[in-house]
């Protein structure tokens, strides 16, 4: 192998350097990460009217878990290796294996059973389930999204006697069906098989969003409210003008919802699309 010198050394370093940015300048590097969504084809067309998402083509971003590890163990050495387990298997949040449970003593809570004090259930990204998108001829646009996600949580006993209550598990599913403005519904909780709690039930979310949209060519432009960023989306219309598809454009995701990437609208004869549901 022929060593360089150290002239040698830096008019390599500055060639890459170089390269680097007139990829950027360029925007080379492809569509960006898609999952599994094929990018469509961007022909434009006048995209006014109201929509009804047909589907939706999403994936789960990576995320990066919030385990509190002791700085010392984790530099120790020699270490010893484990694969780690998968969060939709065990889901936790922030560490929390009780999923930030506190289920509070009778006499703590004033209620006969103790009542929930918190909860933070594990939550991924949630799947689509239907929409409307409105580009009104006056600049505006309005996006109602509703997303939900069945998921299942176990409490174990140590979990549910923690504050000093002994709750059963229809106390504790009364308890989180009374907590105020919760993300989560159609939760039922039965015994478990080590005298804990499972949990299952449905994060639902509607995600709306207003602003104002312009075409350029075969990319909408639509800039939301509140200083958020522009939103940019390679889009299609068919010739007879029923039916739309849209994608983020160079791999950026769609309606500013990390993950989700292209969809497919066909559009309303009427007001009679119908709204989300809650």
């Amino acid at each position: 192998m022929t060593e360089l010198s150290p002239p040698e050394i830096r008019s390599a370093s500055v060639g890459i350097v170089l390269g680097a940015m007139a990829c950027l300048l360029a925007a080379c590097g492809g569509k960006g990460v898609a999952g599994n969504c094929a990018d469509i084809n961007a022909c434009g067309g006048n995209p006014i009217g109201l929509w009804k998402v047909e589907s939706m083509c999403e994936f789960s971003e990576p995320s990066q878990p919030k385990l509190a590890v002791p700085i010392p163990s984790a530099l120790s050495t020699p270490q010893s290796p484990s694969l780690a387990t998968d969060p939709a298997v065990n889901p936790n949040t922030s560490g929390d294996w009780c999923s930030g449970l506190v289920y509070l003593a009778p006499a703590a809570a004033a209620a006969a059973n103790g009542t929930v004090g918190n909860v933070q259930f594990f939550a991924k990204p949630l799947e689509f389930v239907k929409g409307t998108i409105a580009f009104l001829d006056n600049g505006t646009y309005s996006t109602n999204i509703f997303g939900a996600s069945p998921e299942t949580t176990h409490f174990s006993r140590s979990c549910l006697n923690a504050y000093g209550a002994n709750p059963s598990c229809a106390d504790l599913q009364d308890g989180l069906n009374a907590q105020p403005l919760v993300n989560y519904v159609e939760l039922v909780c039965g015994n478990g098989a080590d005298n804990g709690c499972d949990c299952t039930y449905k994060l639902a979310e509607t995600a709306g969003d207003v602003g104002v949209w312009r075409a350029d060519g075969s990319t909408l432009l639509q800039f939301p409210g509140a200083g958020n960023a522009v939103q940019q989306t390679d889009f299609c219309i068919s010739p007879d003008g029923m039916t739309m598809t849209a994608g983020g454009k160079n791999g950026s995701h769609l309606l500013g919802s990390a993950g989700r990437r292209s969809m497919t609208l066909s559009k309303c004869a009427d007001s009679t699309c119908g709204e989300p549901a809650n």
